[in-house]
């Protein structure tokens, strides 16, 4: 179920309390200005949620300053001048990364948290993850 919210101003503890941010399994913030989204990345972060926060910024200055103040938020912002980079200089690539982030069809990605005692090559993963769940592995963050 998804629930909108409107008030005089979303970085507001009682208007966030009342809509039930601390406990909603996911919260997804998108206004129309940067310096709005800041102030409500940091109103919410302050109320400790449980669920998964996902704010979107026009410029990725911001959303470094807020990942900076909420690091257990994801802060997005557009990757439209990086796509284009890439496509000129990988022509084809645009066509992977939009089939990787279309969600309404087609393959798409997850991240899945590995145990903390996990030790295993990039191969080795590799290999599990094909032979188990028939998936591609694109990345391995090692501790440290």
């Amino acid at each position: 179920k998804a629930a909108f919210i409107r008030g005089e101003s979303l970085s507001s503890t009682a208007l966030l309390l009342r809509a039930g941010v601390p406990g909603a399994e996911r919260v997804l913030v998108r206004t129309p200005s940067d310096d709005l989204t800041l102030a409500t990345v940091l109103a919410v972060n302050q109320l400790s949620p449980v669920g998964h926060v996902v704010a979107h910024f026009n410029e990725s200055e911001i959303a470094a300053l807020a990942s900076s103040y909420a690091p257990s938020l994801e802060c997005t912002s557009s990757m439209a001048i990086e796509m284009l980079v890439r496509a000129s200089q990988d022509p084809g690539s645009s066509v992977v990364i939009n089939e990787l982030l279309c969600v309404g069809q087609g393959a798409t990605q997850y991240l899945m948290r590995l145990p903390e005692a996990f030790e295993a090559t990039f191969g080795d993963l590799y290999t599990q993850m094909k032979e188990r769940h028939n998936a591609t592995l694109i990345g391995y963050r090692a501790k440290g």
